[in-house]
C-alpha cells in the first residue's frame, strides 16, 4: 500500500503526468520518474502507472493505469524510475523527466504536510503552484511589463486571474509563471497574448 492518505500521491502522480503530457512538443521517446524522501519508500508501481496514464492520455483510446506501462512499451517509449532519500529541497516529491524529439521537459512535484499538491519545479525553474482547471504556463524573458501586459489582456478578455505564480532562475534570466484562471482562454486571446514581447511561449493546461 501507499500509505494511509494514498490518495495525495495519486493527486500528485496525476497532476504531474497531465502536466507532463501538455507541455511536450514533440514525441516522447523516454520517461525517467525520481521518488524523493517518503514518496521512495512507498510501492511506487501505481504511481508509474497513474502517470504514465496521463502523460500518454491522448495516445490511445483504451489508455488506463493498468495498461499504460504495456502501451508505453508498445509505442517504444523507454520508462525508467528511481528512488532518492535526498530530502534537501523537498521530504515527498516525484520529478518527471520527459525526454522528446525536440527536447527534454521536467516537472517536479510535492506533497507538503495536510495540503494539495503542489508543483515546485518546471524545466529547472522553481515555482510553486497548486494545479487549477484552467491554467497558463508562461515561458518569458524576465524583464519589466509581462505581468502588466497579461493581466491587462486577460482583463480585457473577461477572464478572472485566480493565482498568479512567478518563478525565475535569476534576474534578467529565464522565468515561468503558472496562471490559474476563472474561465477557458480562447484562441483568439492565447494569439495575442503569445505576442506579448517578452514572452517566449505560453500554452493552455486543463486539469
Amino acid at each position: 500500500t501507499l500509505s494511509l492518505h494514498d490518495a495525495l500521491p495519486i493527486s500528485l502522480a496525476s497532476g504531474l503526468g497531465r502536466l507532463g503530457g501538455q507541455i511536450v512538443d514533440s514525441a516522447i521517446t523516454k520517461i525517467d520518474l525520481t521518488y524523493i524522501g517518503a514518496v521512495a519508500e512507498w510501492n511506487t508501481r501505481p504511481l508509474t502507472a497513474c502517470v504514465l496514464a496521463d502523460v500518454l492520455r491522448d495516445v490511445s483510446d483504451s489508455m488506463n493505469r493498468v495498461n499504460a506501462p504495456e502501451i508505453a512499451k508498445s509505442k517504444g517509449i523507454v520508462v525508467t524510475d528511481s528512488r532518492t532519500s535526498d530530502v534537501s529541497e523537498w521530504p515527498a516529491a516525484i520529478t518527471l523527466t520527459l525526454t522528446c524529439e525536440k527536447g527534454v521537459h521536467s516537472v517536479t512535484g510535492t506533497l507538503f504536510a495536510g495540503r494539495e499538491p503542489r508543483i515546485v519545479r518546471i524545466d529547472s525553474v522553481p515555482v510553486e503552484a497548486a494545479l487549477s482547471p484552467f491554467m497558463l504556463l508562461v515561458h518569458n524573458n524576465d524583464k519589466p511589463g509581462m505581468i502588466g501586459a497579461l493581466g491587462t489582456a486577460l482583463s480585457e478578455a473577461g477572464i478572472n486571474i485566480a493565482d498568479f505564480r512567478l518563478g525565475r532562475v535569476g534576474a534578467g534570466q529565464t522565468a515561468v509563471a503558472l496562471v490559474a484562471v476563472d474561465t477557458p482562454v480562447s484562441d483568439a486571446l492565447l494569439t495575442k497574448l503569445k505576442a506579448i514581447p517578452q514572452i517566449t511561449n505560453i500554452q493552455r493546461l486543463v486539469f
